[in-house]
């Protein structure tokens, strides 16, 4: 089960900085397109085998596809959308990721629920229902035939080249997104929520409530793209988070919750609507299908480093070690948050 869940994740961050090399020699839509076949392929093959190594690849084949889906639809997204939209397309963006995180969630439950004494079956069935979503994904990518991306199937570059201060500020800030430390929290609030005073179903149901006030922070954040700009909403999500994250370390029951889901919200109204729009501007269009790749690897790689170690260090020096350095973290990125605007501008 390890290497089933290893697998997957593994793949899904190398698919990401190998995709935007393809998009560069193959083009953009081609990519996409490739990226749904296997996906598609991936809940295909679930279907007609019954586990072992076929399940193993297919599970490759959905990292992949989510690899190449995180580094190219953030530049696809800058290439086609006006200026003036794209705060706002940024926040549908994000607030699609966290509806299908919830309705999967919800699907899984119910699967499990109907077949939790066969796992195998339950997880088969899980699988089969991404078929629904893969083949609406790969139909709207095949009529990508007028899209043109700058950097994607059209200049042929020297192999490897790529100007690191082109892309720097997109590192750094998927970086600081990632090192805020808010989605490792989540990852594993239902546990913390049990060792702050709540019963195993308070603390799962505190869990659901704070995703849901997390799309409607998201929402909110993609109705106000129009009259505060990006940096604005970082500079204010990214202040919420340190005083969220920072009380939590001094707080004990509804209290520590009521700073998580703080710092939760604010994290989805700042940098979590922000960053899909933001990233690909803060790069040259030269640069910026490998300079978003790289962008987005570099979070995912801090991600997982955090959410390896966040229970041996918890552990060994509390939990409030964590909680106040990832406050200081944000308040670094709010700090920050006041340059991006020129960045864009400049980009």
């Amino acid at each position: 089960l390890a290497v089933f869940a290893g697998i997957g994740a593994a793949s899904q961050i190398i698919s990401s900085l190998v995709s935007a090399f393809l998009a560069e020699r193959f083009g953009l839509r081609r990519v996409i397109v490739a990226s749904g076949v296997l996906l598609f392929g991936s809940a295909v093959l679930f279907f007609v085998t019954s586990g072992g190594i076929s399940w193993m690849a297919a599970n490759v084949a959905k990292g992949l596809f989510f690899g190449v889906a995180a580094a190219a639809l953030p530049v696809l997204m800058a290439a086609t959308v006006s200026s003036d939209h794209i705060g706002r397309a940024s926040g549908m963006f994000q607030l699609s990721q966290q509806v299908g995180g919830v309705s999967g969630a919800l699907a899984g439950a119910a699967v499990a629920a109907l077949g939790g004494d066969a796992p195998a079956k339950a997880l088969q069935a899980d699988f089969i229902l991404m078929a629904v979503p893969a083949l609406a994904f790969l139909l709207l990518s095949v009529g990508m035939r007028d899209v043109v991306v700058p950097g994607c199937g059209q200049t042929p570059r020297k192999r490897g080249e790529i100007r690191w201060t082109a892309c720097g500020s997109a590192v750094l800030f998927m970086v600081f997104m990632s090192a805020c430390g808010v989605g490792t929290v989540l990852e594993y609030s239902v546990l913390l929520l049990a060792r702050h005073g709540f019963d195993a179903a308070a603390a799962s149901g505190m869990s659901v409530l704070v995703s849901v006030l997390c799309i409607g922070a998201v929402a909110l954040s993609a109705s106000l793209a129009v009259r505060l700009c990006e940096s604005t909403r970082v500079r204010i999500g990214a202040a919420g988070m340190a005083v969220g994250l920072t009380g939590a370390a001094f707080a004990h029951g509804w209290s520590f919750a009521g700073a998580v889901a703080l710092a939760a919200v604010s994290f989805s109204f700042g940098p979590g609507t922000c960053a899909w729009g933001l990233v690909p501007r803060l790069i040259t269009p030269r640069y910026r299908t490998r300079g978003t790749a790289m962008a987005i690897v570099a979070g995912q790689l801090v991600s997982l480093l955090l959410t390896t170690a966040f229970l041996p260090v918890m552990d060994r020096l509390g939990l409030g070690f964590w909680l106040v350095c990832f406050g200081i973290i944000s308040a670094i990125m709010a700090l920050g948050a006041s340059v991006l605007e020129k960045k864009v501008l400049q980009a």
